[in-house]
């Protein structure tokens, strides 16, 4: 049985629930994760904005995907990369 959840698209499987399956998962979110971190930086790059190695690793190391999609939103908008935490403060703690 192929099944999609969150344009995800895998099979269910007796073993649904297992670590493999959760492992996998933890995956894909990982992959998400790193992919918005991506954009934001891109998003500055292309639109010639300036940016600190440390505001770079800040990025990087965000993992909270709702964080990073407020920065990709803004990363279209601001014009320097600090305001991406200025505007969003709460936002440039959620790291973990």
């Amino acid at each position: 049985m192929v099944l999609e959840v969150g344009g995800i698209v895998g099979s269910y499987f007796p073993g649904h629930g297992t670590l493999i399956e959760e492992t996998f998962l933890r995956g894909v979110t990982a992959g998400r994760i790193e992919e918005r971190a991506s954009l934001v930086l891109h998003l500055l790059e292309k639109r010639r904005i300036p940016t600190l190695a440390s505001t770079r690793e800040r990025i990087s190391s965000c993992h909270d995907p709702v964080t990073l999609l407020h920065w990709v939103d803004e990363a279209l908008t601001v014009t320097n990369a600090e305001e991406l935490f200025d505007r969003f403060p709460e936002a440039s703690r959620s790291t973990s």
